[in-house]
């Protein structure tokens, strides 16, 4: 990530050098270099290769989806694979249903619902293979716009399109990444898949009212204009200045942003190969991917600081110093922060007195 982060940073240089003004503009995700498409396509490249190798198990699963559920009591699946697969489908239908009462056209609504399922697949695969520190995801929106052109979509699809951005901003706070890791350590524990299935899904029902709730009451008791005017202010001029720049535009197709998601594509089934190839290749495609995100800004230092320990631990000391020495050290550094954070929160609960913000 550190290594791609300067790769990005370089990549806007020599664009603007080369006469793009507009290269620094939002950091570049709305104009040249199309950060986020060349994301996009690299996600596109890594979630294909997750598919492609994990091939037999998905054929497996549909065979159980339509065969019988003979052999599948024992199953150690979270649900059997005809709940899932079926389950899946029609989810899927709902979802797009709920975006044609929002207002946007069936067909609008079938390709947004897909590519925000496609972006959950893939910030929940970036989560098993790195577990990275923030996570900053395309947004449907701009990205829709900006490739396929906002002269290409009528006012009726905008507008829609800008309600639904409050659960595609970055895909921050999306739950699979977390539903996934609770999966993992019920089956590390040696417990029951389908128990913690369900304990998730009474527990998606009461965080939902329970959010519903609490900001509705935070909103009234502190005043929405007097103590959460900032963030509710940003948020409604970046959802509907995309609407605002998109009505009236005359912007069509736009053939770079295009050939950036290609070349995202490109570079990352590149470098997914290379790596099942060569032990020592070093670059890793979520890196490129994951360090084009504005958070990158944030964590460049400690994530290139926490490389060069790892590496001189495990060239100088070797595979048992990095697991008796190493790990440790960072499971305790991990804790420690964490507890400190969470002795500042329940503080402030208890003072009233906000003294501490802990971060992420």
């Amino acid at each position: 990530m550190w290594f791609f982060y300067f790769f990005w940073k370089l990549e806007f240089v020599a664009f603007s050098a080369l006469g793009y003004t507009d290269a620094f503009a939002f950091w570049g995700y709305y104009g040249v270099p199309y950060v986020d498409q060349q994301m996009f396509g690299a996600y596109l490249a890594i979630i294909g290769f997750a598919l492609w190798t994990g091939r037999r198990h998905f054929r497996s699963m549909w065979r159980g989806a339509i065969g019988s559920y003979r052999g599948q009591a024992s199953s150690p699946e979270a649900l059997p694979p005809r709940l899932a697969v079926f389950g899946a489908f029609a989810g899927f239908l709902l979802m797009v249903f709920f975006t044609y009462l929002l207002g946007l056209s069936l067909l609008l609504g079938v390709i947004f619902v897909a590519l925000y399922l496609f972006i959950a697949v893939a910030i929940t695969r970036v989560r098993a293979e790195l577990g990275p520190p923030v996570q900053d995801f395309p947004s449907p929106l701009p990205l829709l716009t900006n490739t396929v052109g906002a002269r290409n979509f009528s006012p009726r699809d905008l507008t829609p399109l800008a309600y639904l951005s409050w659960n595609t901003r970055i895909f921050r706070a999306h739950p699979m990444p977390q539903q996934l890791e609770a999966f993992r350590i019920a089956e590390r524990a040696r417990g029951s898949l389908s128990g913690m299935s369900a304990a998730l899904i009474i527990a998606g029902v009461f965080g939902a009212l329970a959010s519903f709730w609490a900001y509705l009451h935070l909103a009234y008791w502190y005043g929405a204009s007097a103590r959460m005017r900032e963030f509710l202010l940003y948020s409604a001029i970046e959802a509907f200045g995309h609407v605002r720049s998109g009505l009236g535009s005359q912007q069509g197709f736009n053939p770079g942003a295009a050939v950036a998601i290609l070349v995202g594509l490109a570079f990352a089934a590149g470098s997914m190969m290379l790596r099942t190839r060569l032990v020592w290749w070093p670059f890793h495609p979520i890196g490129f991917a994951m360090a084009g995100n504005y958070s990158t800004n944030w964590f460049w230092l400690p994530l290139l600081i926490s490389w060069i320990i790892k590496a001189s631990v495990l060239r100088y000391g070797g595979l048992r110093a990095y697991r008796q020495t190493l790990l440790p050290l960072a499971y305790g550094l991990i804790l420690g922060d964490f507890s400190l954070g969470g002795f500042w929160a329940l503080w402030v609960a208890v003072t009233k007195v906000k003294i501490y913000s802990f971060f992420p």
